[in-house]
């Protein structure tokens, strides 16, 4: 789902314009990415967010905050992973594409997050 949801919005900042035309297109551009960011999840951001999420927890903390430190973390790489995907294509200027591709959708998923949690 976020996979689609960050190129549903992708192709939004890419295209101008967000019509019915624009669900489609996310759908058929999606599934690169989506067998990109799962095996990024399961290599390399499920270990990644541990080794961070164990700098603000310790073992012996809640359960509960060990996993919502992992979640969190994990939100933070697959978002940072899926944007810099979807911007390889870009032909602008690196910096400001993933300054605005990265920041907004990951305010919206930890705080959509941390409420399904």
């Amino acid at each position: 789902m976020m996979a689609y949801v960050m190129t549903l919005y992708n192709t939004v900042l890419a295209t101008g314009t967000f019509t019915n035309l624009t669900f489609f297109i996310a759908l058929k551009n999606m599934w690169i990415e989506y067998i990109i960011i799962g095996l990024l999840a399961y290599f390399v951001s499920s270990h990644l967010a541990k080794m961070c999420a164990f700098r603000v927890v310790q073992p012996g903390d809640r359960p509960i905050f060990i996993i919502f430190a992992i979640q969190t973390f994990t939100v933070i790489w697959q978002v940072a992973f899926a944007s810099v995907i979807s911007v390889f294509h870009a032909d602008t200027a690196l910096p400001p594409i993933l300054y605005q591709t990265i920041l907004p959708p990951t305010a919206k998923i930890l705080s959509w997050h941390s409420h399904c949690s």
